[in-house]
């Protein structure tokens, strides 16, 4: 069987209800910041069946989905802990006689990392590419390699969410389960006037985030524990619920905050919505979760970035202005062989610099991978 039709691969992707579904603008943020790091007009987050390739989030392209047949990103699926670069579609047999590089929009380079669920199945990818043959740098590839984890981070997440919801549908016992036994916390809180009273349910999985806190404290002293873990950030859960109501379409109150536990200061968000659900009664259904993984991955991707803005730069600014005296002195027929060699010298300390750094550079965000997946 072909890893297209492989029927745990395809049951995986029918579990995720993501075909066919809305754009959402925290992937479109990461598709976003792809292209931006990859310098590329293309970047993609999409999903692969046994039919189709269709784009969750699309950017420097109009279309929708593309048949399978003539997907690029097909070639990833069995390639779960790797990166797929072509930096020139002309000159792989597997892509020279596509559609989309023989003809509009004329691709020529392409990369992509595997969207890879936790049980190791490949649904899709997240991809870049461009209409111009290039390469992509080590940080570059990092940095494209994180996005792709915190945007299956957030697949994985809508779908706990999504089988939440449906499961509340069925009854009060199978619902226990689930949010006794999922990473975040699930709360139905009441509001007078606007105002936090107490929580009326809170799921044990609590115990999970602040295991310091006996449970009863949550329900006994809501106002008083909510508090205690916010800090400073319960005046701007208060702030976002006032302001809720006066909006015509309100979304979802998310307020995130940092939590100073027993060992470590950790981030978490609280989010939900506001409802009336009788007459005077209004209340708030949401979450708490642990976001401290994409606090540090931004924090990895805005180190990515500044290094290829300011630290890598600067080497290259250098070898382009020596590259510049040569012309010159060959134009006006001043370049000397003691000029030649002097220059090449200074060209050889700047390359083995730059090499070196992009090795130790390479090593750094591995490492810094490493400590972030572990924990």
């Amino acid at each position: 069987m072909s890893v297209l039709n492989d029927k745990l691969r395809l049951e995986e992707i029918r579990t995720f209800n993501v075909l066919d579904t809305p754009a959402d603008p925290e992937l479109d943020q990461l598709n976003e910041l792809a292209s931006i790091i990859c310098d590329t007009q293309i970047s993609l987050i999409s999903i692969i069946d046994n039919h189709r390739q269709w784009y969750k989030s699309k950017k420097g392209l109009e279309i929708s989905e593309i048949p399978v047949e003539q997907s690029f990103c097909k070639y990833t699926l069995d390639r779960p802990n790797s990166i797929l670069e072509i930096p020139d579609a002309t000159q792989d047999n597997r892509f020279a006689e596509n559609a989309f590089v023989t003809s509009d929009p004329g691709i020529r380079f392409y990369a992509s990392i595997p969207l890879v669920t936790k049980r190791n199945q490949v649904i899709g990818t997240l991809c870049v590419a461009d209409y111009q043959t290039k390469a992509l740098n080590p940080s570059q590839k990092k940095a494209l390699s994180l996005l792709a984890s915190m945007a299956m981070d957030k697949l994985e997440l809508k779908r706990i969410v999504k089988s939440q919801s449906s499961a509340i549908n069925f009854n009060t016992k199978r619902l226990v389960k689930i949010t006794e036994n999922t990473p975040s916390a699930i709360f139905e809180m009441a509001l007078v006037d606007q105002e936090i009273e107490k929580f009326i349910f809170m799921s044990k999985s609590i115990g999970n985030l602040y295991p310091e806190i006996e449970f009863k404290e949550w329900l006994s002293q809501s106002k008083q524990t909510l508090k205690r873990v916010m800090g400073k950030a319960f005046n701007s859960l208060k702030k976002e619920i006032n302001n809720y109501q006066k909006q015509k379409d309100p979304d979802i109150i998310r307020v995130d905050f940092q939590y100073q536990g027993e060992k470590d200061a950790v981030w978490h968000s609280l989010q939900g919505k506001i409802d009336l659900v009788a007459e005077n009664k209004v209340v708030m259904y949401g979450s708490i979760i642990d976001v401290s993984k994409h606090y540090e991955l931004q924090a990895a991707i805005d180190q990515v970035l500044f290094d290829i803005s300011h630290v890598i730069r600067r080497p290259v600014t250098t070898l382009q202005g020596i590259v510049e005296l040569i012309e010159e002195e060959e134009q006006d027929k001043r370049l000397k062989l003691e000029s030649l060699s002097e220059y090449a010298r200074a060209i050889k300390v700047i390359t083995e610099e730059l090499d070196q750094y992009t090795k130790n550079l390479n090593l750094h965000y591995q490492r810094k991978k490493e400590e972030i997946f572990q924990n």
